[in-house]
């Protein structure tokens, strides 16, 4: 899933927009920050989960755990919820609702689940 994001990452950050990676887990952060760091060479990554050194730091490219998006409104020009059917993201309302408001208007928001809910497959 994560290789497939990057063209519409690229071309986020080509026209000198933001992006940001959004998992409820920390563990999958931590994995994702190399690898995207690998990918965007010259690109400002911050990544954010409860303990992480980067808390106050702007990134072109932003990696963090869904309880990290509180910290944000309007922030992002294309912003990736991965997992969305993961606890603790899935069924929390509150997490829910501050995903929803880190995409600047205009921007762009891509749900990625391998297992999508039910609800989201029938609105799909």
């Amino acid at each position: 899933k994560t290789e497939m994001i990057f063209p519409l990452i690229e071309a986020c950050l080509q026209q000198g927009g933001r992006a940001l990676i959004a998992t409820p887990r920390r563990d999958v952060v931590l994995e994702l920050d190399p690898r995207l760091r690998k990918a965007f060479p010259g690109t400002t990554v911050v990544t954010l989960y409860g303990g992480s050194t980067q808390r106050w730091e702007y990134g072109e490219l932003t990696i963090a755990t869904t309880h990290q998006l509180f910290r944000f409104r309007h922030a992002f020009d294309l912003v990736v919820i991965d997992e969305l059917d993961a606890f603790p993201y899935h069924n929390d309302p509150m997490l829910q609702y501050a995903a929803g408001h880190v995409c600047k208007p205009g921007g762009t928001t891509v749900l990625l689940s391998a297992t999508p809910p039910a609800q989201l497959r029938r609105a799909a």
